[in-house]
């Protein structure tokens, strides 16, 4: 199984000597600098691994529960969307690189809730595409990852207490679309999880100046 936030939060892309450091005090081998520069290629492969991702709280989050034992929640949440689910924050020095909202809220919810969350995030995606590809057993999204259609993660990868679902910002891009139309297709993405006895949560889409006429243009990579 895939590791959880615990697995590549926090593990620096390079070590470089603080201030009052001086880089003769270090004492690492190259069989470390070798080591280190492994792990942290490992953890970008895994951050933009395939979907849908698996969270589940670090070992770090060890403040006392208020509820002991079999009396702690425990859940199964499927975070579902764009973009916006995927956390993408590239850009030309970083690459593509992901922050998905699920690895905090697992954390967030930790140690009251033993929270076990898939993330599935289709960077580019409109509703409409997420409509039309739920039962898909691969789709490629907008910048190179591999997903599943929300029906087929719901049968492959459930159950599923909750699904959180936040869709309709790319298609808020694209002129000229109806509006009604978006409404329909993240109505029939909820339909989709009801029909598996799935309740779900409607993730509001950011504002989005495109969309209204006012403001800076928005980002067509979302």
């Amino acid at each position: 199984s895939r590791r959880g936030p615990a697995g590549w939060a926090g593990m620096a892309e390079s070590e470089t000597p603080s201030s009052g450091q001086s880089a003769a005090s270090d004492t690492s081998t190259p069989a470390d600098v070798h080591m280190k520069r492994q792990e942290s290629d490992e953890a970008l492969r895994r951050e933009r691994g395939p979907m849908p991702q698996r969270f589940v709280a670090s070992s770090s989050s060890s403040a006392p529960p208020t509820a002991e034992g079999p009396h702690r929640k425990r859940c199964r949440l499927l975070a579902y969307g764009d973009s916006l689910t995927a956390g993408f924050r590239g850009n030309r020095t970083t690459g593509d690189r992901f922050s998905p909202y699920g690895a905090a809220l697992v954390e967030a919810l930790a140690p009251d809730i033993i929270a076990e969350i898939w993330v599935c995030g289709l960077s580019g995606l409109t509703s409409v595409q997420m409509v039309k590809r739920m039962r898909a057993k691969k789709i490629t999204d907008g910048t190179d990852r591999t997903g599943k259609g929300l029906q087929r993660i719901l049968v492959e990868d459930g159950p599923f207490d909750l699904a959180l679902i936040m869709a309709g910002t790319n298609d808020m891009c694209q002129s000229g679309l109806p509006r009604t139309g978006v409404a329909t297709s993240v109505q029939a993405l909820h339909d989709a999880c009801h029909e598996l006895h799935v309740r779900t949560v409607a993730l509001s889409v950011p504002p989005n100046w495109q969309s209204s006429g006012d403001g800076p243009p928005v980002s067509r990579r979302m």
